[in-house]
């Protein structure tokens, strides 16, 4: 599939257009500081819930899943003793580690697709969070793995907190430029080319049925607090693990 090749050529290109895809802000136009301001109130708010509703014990280890440049490093930083962040791009993590060198309490590390989590320990994150990333994994198995991953990663009452469409429109179940990025980019066609002039770009979009995702969450022993946005692009999940 390529999938790591094809993030890092997003992020020698693009990066920030990567993780937030803002039509407008395409080929370097975002700022990096109101990129980095975006997210602060989400942060914000989905902790003072939790903690408001009692379900976040501790505030040890927070791991975002799928950080890229690290975009909420420094709003969880402000919540958690320490903070972790992985991606499957290198180069994502390279600037992630630049751009948060000021925190030091803050790690960042590139992961494979097959384990992701395999360096963590069971039990070992107090909340997990991923924000528009287990949409972009192409295989439904290596997404529910994923999932998994955060299970076992979680401590005994650990909670975790992640967006994953349960439906998506017609045109984006098609990909078709991401069919073609892919194609052209095996048959040996610069990145530069595809992305600049042919305007296409390997990003990827995938969903789990809210039924099937309460199905899996049932079998990992796993309780469901609460789903939002249900039916949508934008679904999310509150768990914790008993």
């Amino acid at each position: 599939m390529n999938t790591k090749r094809d993030w890092e050529d997003l992020a020698k290109k693009d990066p920030l257009w990567a993780i937030l895809s803002d039509p407008l802000k395409r080929n370097g136009k975002w700022d990096e500081n109101e990129f980095f301001k975006v997210g602060r109130h989400e942060i914000d708010s989905i902790i003072a819930g939790l903690v408001s509703d009692g379900i976040l014990a501790s505030r040890r280890r927070v791991l975002d899943f799928g950080c890229g440049v690290g975009r909420v490093a420094g709003h969880f930083h402000r919540y958690f003793e320490n903070y972790v962040g992985v991606d499957i791009s290198e180069e994502m993590i390279r600037k992630a580690r630049e751009y948060n060198k000021s925190y030091g309490n803050a790690d960042f590390y590139c992961i494979n697709e097959t384990k992701p989590l395999s360096r963590f320990k069971d039990d070992h994150f107090d909340f997990i969070y991923s924000y528009i990333v287990l949409q972009h994994i192409p295989k439904r198995s290596q997404i529910e793995g994923s999932i998994k991953e955060f299970i076992r990663c979680l401590s005994i009452n650990g909670v975790a907190y992640f967006q994953l469409p349960s439906a998506i429109p017609l045109l984006n179940r098609l990909q078709l430029k991401q069919r073609a990025y892919k194609l052209l980019r095996n048959l040996g066609v610069p990145s530069d080319i595809l992305y600049n002039n042919l305007k296409l770009y390997p990003i990827s979009m995938n969903y789990i049925r809210v039924k099937e995702m309460e199905e899996l969450f049932l079998q990992n022993n796993v309780k469901l607090i609460r789903v939002e946005n249900p039916g949508g692009v934008n679904t999310r999940y509150l768990i914790q693990k008993q």
